[in-house]
């Protein structure tokens, strides 16, 4: 693989690759580059309350960089900040959706069909390079099940296309206890080349409680409990229980 100086600076400025790449990267660019669009609006109300939405549009190649292809795939996003309300001082919900991938049809003309059809994206995949991942764990998107999880050993993401639902609360009931709960649920199609023959849905839990004694300045005490439940993960329960402190070094 090169490891010129040209390959780091097309790291960050996609251009097309030498006769040292493969001829993937010559007709195309070299390394397999991707980004996302971010946009978010915050109001904030007189009493204190603010809401903010926003979106976010992934991206693995020119097609869907701007708008060749129609944004069906994005996360949309609502955060509520109640700073006055005890019980429930803040809610997120989201909704990401990773299915239509610009489409699934993927074709480099050729002289004898001069037609590109740049779809078929297949998100955190790559022919050559595999796979967006480090140790088996998924880079920036922790609803693509990690190639970790893949009994074959692959370390491509077996489902990319999926349709999911998240939603978090977390509250303030007194000045010693702070609680918070996520919700994930996912339906999950497997990629275009290797589609699961069924649907396979997946859903995730995570409730947490802190308690910081006034009586013990700087100690926290937290307990915590996750469980995953479908045909992604399959059955799985975990708990944590954590003791810190703070201020150690501080007058």
């Amino acid at each position: 693989m090169p490891t010129g100086l040209s390959s780091y600076i097309k790291a960050f400025i996609p251009m097309s690759g030498g006769k040292d790449t493969p001829e993937s990267d010559q007709l195309n660019v070299e390394g397999n580059v991707v980004g996302s669009w971010h946009a978010s609006l915050a109001y904030k109300l007189n009493n204190g309350c603010k809401v903010r939405g926003y979106f976010e549009h992934y991206f693995e190649d020119h097609s869907m960089l701007f708008m060749e292809y129609p944004w069906k795939d994005g996360l949309v996003g609502m955060e509520l900040t109640l700073p006055k309300n005890r019980w429930v001082d803040a809610v997120v919900y989201e909704y990401i959706a990773s299915k239509d991938q610009a489409g699934p049809v993927y074709w480099d003309h050729t002289e004898a069909l001069n037609v590109q059809i740049s779809a078929r994206d297949n998100y955190y995949n790559h022919g050559f390079y595999n796979s967006w991942q480090y140790a088996g764990q998924a880079m920036g998107n922790p609803l693509f099940t990690s190639p970790i999880y893949n009994k074959d050993g692959d370390t491509s993401f077996k489902s990319n296309r999926l349709l999911a639902h998240h939603l978090g609360i977390s509250g303030t009931p007194t000045n010693e206890l702070h609680y918070r709960m996520l919700l994930s649920y996912s339906s999950n199609w497997g990629t275009y080349d290797v589609p699961f023959q069924d649907i396979k849905y997946n859903t995730s839990a995570f409730a947490e409680v802190t308690y910081k004694p006034k009586k013990l300045s700087g100690w926290n005490f937290t307990a915590a409990l996750a469980l995953d439940r479908g045909a992604m993960l399959g059955n799985n329960k975990g708990m944590m229980i954590k003791v810190s402190k703070m201020g150690l070094f501080t007058k």
